[in-house]
């Protein structure tokens, strides 16, 4: 087992970027076509969701804590958003509770979303089911563990060790 600590993941590059796009791309497209083998109205309405749900709702209440999208000179440049406008003032500090049921509400919709078409395509629905749980499997081992937002709840990089140099409270 390696004792060695990962380093904070400071910065991401474009083909980070390319490869977590590819990796999400898995279940979106499965369900994008699940739903549209019975109607392009619905596949034209889940891709909005989607839509709305990342570049609004999780951008606005999720992504503006983030160190990512604070320390970005106008253009984010996350594993998930690239080069998008940051549109939203950067709130640093910890989540609210209102921003963790947006967040929340804002990832669960598009996902549970497909799920009444993808019923119909058990092997569909094992995909999309698969590519998910790879997905935040593949996140909670490499990402979460290399955090810079001390912030966020899914952080799971290991504590920084007091070196007793700050005294008092903060």
């Amino acid at each position: 087992m390696n004792s060695q600590q990962p380093k904070p993941k400071t910065a991401y590059s474009f083909t980070e970027f390319l490869s977590w796009t590819l990796f999400i791309a898995i279940p979106v497209l499965t369900a994008i076509y699940a739903i549209s083998r019975t109607s392009a109205i619905w596949t034209a309405i889940y891709i909005i969701v989607c839509a709305v749900c990342f570049l609004g709702v999780e951008y606005r209440f999720f992504c503006t804590h983030c160190p990512h999208y604070n320390n970005t000179n106008g253009k984010t440049r996350c594993m998930f958003l690239w080069h998008l406008p940051a549109y939203f003032k950067p709130r640093p500090g910890p989540l609210q509770f209102s921003d963790k049921l947006a967040a929340f509400l804002g990832f669960a919709v598009p996902i549970v979303f497909p799920i009444y078409w993808l019923l119909a395509h058990p092997l569909l629905l094992l995909v999309y089911l698969l590519g998910w749980a790879l997905m935040g499997t593949f996140l909670k081992r490499y990402e979460c563990i290399r955090c810079i937002n001390k912030n966020c709840p899914m952080n799971a990089a290991p504590a920084e060790p007091d070196t007793g140099g700050s005294q008092g409270s903060r």
